[in-house]
C-alpha cells in the first residue's frame, strides 16, 4: 500500500561543532562567518544524503496518509524510542494505539486514514571521522566554487532542495560522497 508524506517537522539541537572555522576560513580565503554558514549547509546536505541526524532532536512530528494498511518507517535516523500516534477523525486529533517496533522505526498504520505521529527526545549518535571530514570537504568545495567568486559565469534560479540528485555534484567534486558511502541509509 501507499503513504503519502504530508509534512515533517523536525526540532534540532545546534549542529556539531567539530570543524576548525578559522582554518577552514584560512583554506578557503574567506571570513569565518561565511565559513560558519556554509558549514551549517554541508551539515544539512551530509544529513540530507544519508538520510541520518548527526545532532540530537529535541523533538518532531511527522503528518501521513495512508491509502490501505501498511507498516510506515519513520524517515529519520537515529530512531526515537517511543512514538506517540494520533488519528485525524472528526475535525480532531485522536490518540490511538499502535505498534510501533523502535529497532527499525516502523509503525503499523491503518488503511484511509491521516495520522499524526509525534515523538520527544532522540540523543545524538556518535559522529565518525569520515563524517567530520565529508563535511569539512564539502563546506571547503562550496566555499571555493561560490557562484559569487566565479567570474563570466551565471547562476540560474531553481528548486533549490536537497536531494541526493541535487547534490551529486557537490558531494562528487568534494570527495564527501565517497566519504559518506557506508552511511547512506536506504
Amino acid at each position: 500500500m501507499t503513504v503519502e508524506i504530508l509534512s515533517i517537522e523536525y526540532d534540532p539541537a545546534p549542529r556539531p561543532t567539530l570543524i576548525n572555522l578559522p582554518g577552514l576560513a584560512l583554506e578557503a580565503d574567506t571570513t569565518e562567518a561565511a565559513a560558519s554558514l556554509m558549514v551549517d549547509t554541508a551539515w544539512q546536505m551530509v544529513e540530507a544524503f544519508t538520510k541520518r541526524h548527526y545532532r540530537p532532536l529535541v523533538g518532531g512530528k511527522v503528518i501521513v496518509r495512508t491509502i490501505g494498511a501498511t507498516m510506515f518507517k519513520l524517515p529519520l535516523w537515529p530512531l526515537p524510542s517511543a512514538l506517540t500516534v494520533h488519528v485525524h477523525s472528526h475535525g480532531g486529533w485522536g490518540t490511538e494505539k499502535a505498534a510501533y517496533i523502535p529497532e527499525i522505526g516502523e509503525v503499523e498504520l491503518e488503511g484511509w486514514t491521516t495520522y499524526r505521529l509525534t515523538f520527544g527526545g532522540v540523543s545524538q549518535p556518535t559522529i565518525k571521522p569520515n563524517v567530520i571530514q565529508a563535511v569539512r570537504n564539502l563546506a571547503l568545495y562550496l566555499l571555493i566554487n561560490d557562484p559569487a567568486r566565479r567570474e563570466f559565469r551565471t547562476q540560474a534560479a531553481g528548486d533549490s532542495s536537497f536531494t541526493r540528485e541535487t547534490m551529486m555534484g557537490a558531494l562528487y567534486g568534494s570527495g564527501a560522497g565517497a566519504m559518506l558511502a557506508g552511511e547512506v541509509l536506504q
